[in-house]
């Protein structure tokens, strides 16, 4: 039976977690390889966000089991360097204006602006849980647009809150973990949770599809990406 909808819930979250866990095992030198690339090319403020945007696009081509090197990830710097910077304007401009509101509700009286505050977290929270998925839905586009991105990421969080809200968990540990040893966004926290959050599109789109997620990939113990130089 295929799964449906209502299937991607905690449960199917944890499940496709532990995959991603597995497959780490197997590709987490590689992935750790390319967070370093993604750091080094993000020294530059103008190459930043295609360089993250480059860290999604070969972070989803390990989860499809295809090999990767350091020329994919300049190819991919480059394919998405105008997108990679749409995407960035996009957080800025809603990181502006939450920043903006905070401080404006902080000047108010505390019956009326902690609530405001609080409000506007809440807003923020669910930002940041969308934006996960956003660069991941944008890379299933045809034609990538971070506009209709942003909607179907919108979409699947709504659609799917108990498989987000886990998967916002646990990205949410690995950053806390990350502040605590602050060398680990160097190496591979940034690549981990891009691959995290691949495998969450995979795994949804999948479902949408109607198809079974565990059934269309084969483990890596059977075909092991190996980097490209």
């Amino acid at each position: 039976m295929n799964p449906s909808p209502r299937h991607a819930g905690m449960i199917a979250a944890w499940e496709a977690i532990a995959q991603a866990v597995i497959d780490v095992r197997y590709v987490g030198v590689t992935l750790a390889y390319i967070n370093v690339l993604c750091v080094l090319s993000s020294v530059l403020i103008v190459t930043a966000p295609p360089a993250t945007a480059a860290l999604y696009v070969l972070t989803r081509e390990i989860g499809y089991r295809r090999p990767v090197g350091w020329r994919d990830f300049m190819r991919a710097l480059k394919t998405y360097f105008f997108v990679g910077w749409r995407w960035a304007l996009l957080n800025a401009a809603a990181g502006g204006i939450i920043f903006a509101n905070l401080i404006f509700y902080s000047y108010m009286d505390k019956s009326i602006g902690l609530p405001l505050i609080g409000l506007w977290l809440g807003l923020t929270f669910v930002w940041v849980v969308v934006q996960m998925y956003c660069f991941p839905v944008l890379l299933e586009q045809a034609r990538p647009s971070v506009r209709t991105a942003l909607r179907n990421a919108v979409v699947l969080s709504l659609r799917y809150p108990l498989f987000t809200l886990t998967y916002a968990l646990i990205a949410g540990f690995f950053v806390f973990l990350s502040v605590i040893v602050p060398y680990l966004w160097a190496l591979i926290t940034p690549a981990l949770l891009a691959f995290f959050y691949n495998r969450a599109v995979y795994y949804l789109v999948q479902i949408e599809q109607g198809k079974d997620p565990e059934l269309e990939i084969e483990p890596f113990n059977s075909a092991s990406p190996k980097g490209s130089a």
